[in-house]
């Protein structure tokens, strides 16, 4: 009897951790979207991180740390720039990974590809396999 409820109690313990946890998720991505509004980019990664950091596998919080490094790259020094566009993409391809129909993500993808340089990942093949992708998308939704 005593063990059945440890067990319980564990169970409910994780239980509020695991949701008292995804509130702070939500908290930091709430925050990383007033600094990305803001265009305090800096600010909006490390808030961004944190939501990815406290729930992984969510794909818009992935999408949206991917964005906020690209528009902190797109203000940054050379070094900086090319360190923040490698975080960019792996960012995005996590938040595609994810949710291959995020089509938001899946369009930031393809365009990351078509402006970088090979060495940052840029990759017109793959470009144009999201872009085909994303037609296809859109005639299927279009469609009656």
């Amino acid at each position: 009897m005593q063990h059945s409820r440890l067990i319980l109690g564990l169970c409910l313990a994780l239980g509020w951790y695991a949701h008292a946890d995804e509130g702070g998720a939500v908290a930091a991505f709430t925050e990383g979207m007033r600094h990305y509004e803001a265009q305090d980019y800096p600010a909006a990664v490390k808030a961004f991180k944190a939501a990815t950091n406290s729930v992984p596998n969510n794909d818009e919080y992935a999408h949206w740390l991917g964005k906020a490094y690209g528009r902190q790259a797109e203000h940054a020094g050379w070094f900086t720039a090319i360190k923040l566009a490698k975080l960019t993409r792996v960012a995005l391809e996590r938040a595609v990974a994810l949710n291959p129909q995020n089509w938001d993500a899946v369009r930031d993808l393809a365009q990351y590809y078509t402006a970088a340089p090979g060495f940052l990942g840029g990759d017109k093949a793959k470009a144009a396999a999201l872009q085909s992708r994303l037609k296809s998308a859109l005639q299927s939704a279009s469609a009656p």
